[in-house]
């Protein structure tokens, strides 16, 4: 059997905002529903997330180990494990859902008794006492060369997609170049799983860079596809697999 690894943040986990530390519960939605925490989060990794719905239509194996709130470093690791313990193979096919790179290399509290050579180059702060904005941009650049070398060495596909956020959107001229196999929609700006459940992917917008998801403002027609914190619902789920499964030739 054919096997899809699900790497990502919560929208890849199927977070409903309905249970976890550290989460205003839903009064309408019982945080456990009988279910222990670990319990509550497997149930919804394999039974509720986009990712697990593809799985089952597909009848292919399923691996999700993304992880709530993560960033894609996390993630890399996450997936350089397979590589270390010898578990990955050409027939796996890995969806990679990009986190905002706002939680790598910006969210680093740069200590200022840290020797100026030992911190990260454009984490370091300039002469106005912010942080080189071009930060984000190179994490990119260097996430997807990472996974693009992992393709071709292991001979393994990697499906990606921006999660709720474009990198992009902020750099007007980038003087790199991101063009990458199986990179979805890399062509537009409108390239997120919100897109999707906005029916706005690749329809041309001027727009700046999206909100961090919570605080997305959603049309009333399309509430029924997010959580009350923002998250895809059951709705949404099924919708980004029913899109996926439309687009995305999982069979080559």
């Amino acid at each position: 059997m054919r096997r899809i690894i699900a790497l990502g943040d919560s929208f890849v986990v199927g977070d409903l905002d309905d249970f976890g530390p550290g989460h205003n519960y839903n009064p309408d939605f019982p945080p456990t529903h009988g279910m222990g925490y670990t319990e509550r989060e497997t149930y919804l990794r394999y039974n509720v997330s986009f990712v697990s719905l593809i799985s089952k239509q597909l009848n292919y194996e399923l691996v999700n180990i993304a992880t709530r709130g993560s960033g894609n470093y996390r993630q890399l690791d996450n997936l350089m494990e397979f590589i270390s313990n010898n578990t990955l193979t050409p027939d796996d096919i890995i969806l990679y859902g990009i986190c905002t790179t706002t939680r790598d290399r910006r969210s680093i509290f740069i200590d200022d008794s840290m020797p100026h050579h030992q911190q990260p180059g454009a984490c370091i702060k300039n002469a106005t006492g912010q942080q080189d904005a071009d930060v984000e941009l190179y994490d990119l650049f260097y996430i997807l060369s990472i996974l693009n070398q992992i393709s071709t060495t292991y001979n393994v596909r990697i499906i990606k997609f921006n999660i709720f956020d474009n990198t992009l959107d902020n750099f007007k001229d980038s003087k790199f170049i991101y063009k990458t196999n199986d990179f979805i929609g890399q062509e537009f700006k409108t390239n997120t799983l919100v897109d999707i459940l906005n029916d706005t992917f690749g329809i041309l917008s001027n727009e700046g860079k999206k909100p961090y998801h919570i605080h997305l403002k959603i049309d009333k027609d399309y509430e029924k596809f997010y959580t009350w914190n923002k998250h895809p619902s059951i709705l949404g789920h099924q919708k980004l697999a029913e899109w996926f499964l439309r687009n995305i030739d999982f069979k080559k």
